[in-house]
């Protein structure tokens, strides 16, 4: 079995004070990677448990008699994307803020 695959995010943000108390801030964030699965099953009736009598699909005699069984999943991505982050804050006291947020995603 094996499994892979680098990812990078990069992430880019700003943050101001434009009056008392309100704070404006954004960030752009990018992923892009890759993912590669490898997957191997390999099965053998070494001690002739499904023999002619028995069939893995009750209703087709092709599957009687069964031996062995090989199967390989390979399963490969890639992916990017990124997305935007708009905010606002106002602290209305030392323990008190009231905040506001906007996130869009785009994924290609």
């Amino acid at each position: 079995m094996e499994n892979w695959g680098p990812s990078d995010f990069w992430s880019f943000g700003f943050a101001y004070e434009f009056a008392s108390n309100v704070f404006f801030g954004a960030s752009a964030n990018y992923a892009v990677g890759s993912y590669l699965s490898n997957r191997e099953y390999f099965e053998i009736d070494t001690r002739d448990i499904y023999g002619n009598d028995v069939r893995t699909f009750p209703d087709s005699d092709s599957t009687a008699g069964f031996e062995e069984f090989y199967l390989n999943d390979v399963v490969e991505w890639a992916y990017n994307g990124w997305d935007v982050r708009f905010g606002f804050l106002y602290k209305f006291f030392n323990f008190i803020s009231k905040k506001n947020q906007a996130h869009f995603i785009i994924v290609f």
